[in-house]
């Protein structure tokens, strides 16, 4: 599995995306086309946002790997190996970013142009288009069991996330769960 370090070096490559969720609701821009002369709303996308804008957010417990595709188009290609991905250009990895501890104001204010984003409903998926409900599929599930599962089962201490957000360890070294 991959060290927290060196998802973080992943996580830094331009090519990368962090799709970002706020209590379990993707932040999304919805795209306007014109049409006779008015706006007609388009289909919602998830925002896609880059390393540098979120960097100042990101810890070791708030960012999951979703894995990577050969083209930044097409999630068709999905691995959830990184190890391929380390300088690839054309090899992108998603990741998403639980950013719940901020206020719903400062999560859309991460876009330049807030006007067209917004945070929608978990249900409102459907709108979304085949690569990102796929995106979104993976991600919803595991940011929820992120959110329920922060204790140990066996003592009650505080878990952490580890492998890219695919396990939680007991910070309690004494606690049964180390002992196998």
């Amino acid at each position: 599995m991959l060290s927290s370090q060196h998802l973080l070096e992943i996580a830094a490559l331009p090519s990368s995306v962090f799709i970002v969720f706020h209590k379990g609701w993707p932040l999304v821009v919805h795209g306007h086309t014109a049409s006779s002369g008015s706006k007609r709303s388009a289909a919602a996308s998830l925002m896609r946002l880059c390393y540098s804008t979120i960097a100042s957010f990101l810890t070791d417990d708030n960012l999951i790997f979703l894995g990577t595709t050969n083209s930044p188009s097409t999630a068709e290609t999905s691995s959830t190996n990184a190890e391929h991905c380390n300088n690839s250009q054309s090899c992108t990895a998603h990741f998403c970013v639980d950013l719940s501890k901020l206020s719903t104001e400062e999560v859309t204010g991460l876009c330049s142009d807030s006007t067209s984003v917004e945070l929608i409903h978990p249900y409102s998926f459907l709108q979304l288009s085949s690569e990102d409900r796929k995106l979104f599929s993976r991600a919803s599930p595991l940011l929820d069991w992120h959110r329920k599962n922060q204790f140990c089962p066996a003592c009650g201490s505080a878990t952490s996330m580890v492998h890219g957000g695919y396990k939680r360890v007991c910070q309690n070294l004494d606690c049964l769960t180390h002992k196998g």
